[in-house]
């Protein structure tokens, strides 16, 4: 497998450049949101427009909304990018643990093991364990 199949594997369902342009724009549409409310202060409220106070406050609640969805989805994104990083080393983890387990056990004779038990035994008072 390639790096860069390997890099978008691990992007999940969007890719890398989705990814990086969804803060992006929730930028963009933040930087709008203040021009949309100082025309509706400016103007739009000082001519007594109704329809256009109206459609600018509509356009500064999608705004708002809009921003918040991008910037939820950008951090979905990332938490599933920081679960896709650490699953393999994990399973990794995990099936060398698995390994050593049933090495251990293979080795280890069940009889050899009871002398270590009983001379600890606080009841044997041993000299020191």
């Amino acid at each position: 497998m390639m790096p860069e199949q390997a890099g978008q594997r691990k992007l999940g369902g969007w890719g890398g450049s989705a990814h990086a342009a969804m803060p992006s724009v929730a930028g963009l549409v933040a930087s709008i949101d203040p021009l949309l409310l100082r025309t509706l202060i400016d103007r739009a409220l000082p001519q007594r427009n109704l329809r256009w106070a109206l459609e600018l406050a509509g356009a500064i609640r999608l705004c708002y909304f809009g921003r918040s969805a991008l910037s939820a989805m950008a951090s979905l994104e990332d938490f599933s990018i920081a679960q896709h990083c650490v699953r393999e080393p994990r399973v990794a983890l995990l099936d060398q643990v698995n390994k050593h387990s049933a090495d251990y056990h293979e080795q280890t004779p069940t009889s050899g093991a009871w002398p270590a038990i009983t001379q600890c035994w606080p009841h044997s008072r041993p000299k020191k364990c």
